[in-house]
């Protein structure tokens, strides 16, 4: 049976978004069982200053008066995140499972970017039983560019967000930060965004 891009971007997507999700919920337990100053949060807690740092100590938010009992949520939801898009996220409804634990992320501190790709993930889960002809009739006519690019946007999303990112973040700050908002919207929304494009594409016009 031939492994479908959707498939792939999905797993690839969703099980580094529950990566992500527990570290934001490890940081938040370091912070003990002390009560968050409102929804919004960080979860790199003092003496990491928003203001001096490219990643502003990975915001996030919570309806859970306690950072102790949010990283604590935010860990389960997560690695259940995980678990689910790399083993089971090829289940009939596999991506709608990965929404609400994506929703469910969201709430207890797992933190944006990570509920982000992890939606996206699912919504490629989505397409993983969608029938071919869905997609063709559906896809806008650039589609076969589109699915050409295929699986490069997810290869460079790796590329960035485990060495590349890291590096720029260590060695080049001032950059980071200067260019903080170009790079979120380019590399971290856009590029998995893209890989999901494209891999629905893809698999739209095998």
């Amino acid at each position: 049976m031939t492994v479908r891009a959707s498939r792939v971007t999905a797993s690839a997507r969703g099980l580094y978004a529950g990566l992500l999700g527990t570290a934001h919920g490890v940081f938040e337990i370091l912070q003990g069982n002390t009560v968050p100053g409102g929804v919004m949060i960080q979860a790199i807690g003092p003496p990491c200053q928003p203001e001096q740092v490219a990643h502003a100590c990975w915001p996030a938010m919570t309806l859970v008066p306690s950072f102790l009992a949010t990283g604590i949520l935010a860990v389960l939801l997560s690695l259940t995140a995980a678990t689910w898009a790399a083993a089971s996220i090829q289940r009939k409804r596999g991506g709608w499972v990965l929404i609400l634990l994506s929703i469910g992320m969201l709430l207890v501190g797992s933190g944006f970017i990570p509920t982000f790709v992890a939606i996206l993930a699912g919504v490629a889960g989505l397409g993983i039983h969608a029938p071919l002809g869905w997609w063709r009739v559906r896809l806008p006519k650039p589609v076969p560019v589109g699915s050409a690019l295929w699986p490069w946007p997810l290869v460079a999303y790796t590329l960035w967000v485990l060495p590349v990112q890291w590096l720029l973040g260590r060695f080049m700050q001032a950059f980071m930060l200067n260019a903080g908002l170009v790079l979120f919207f380019c590399f971290d929304l856009g590029l998995p965004l893209l890989a999901v494009l494209t891999g629905l594409a893809y698999d739209g016009l095998e």
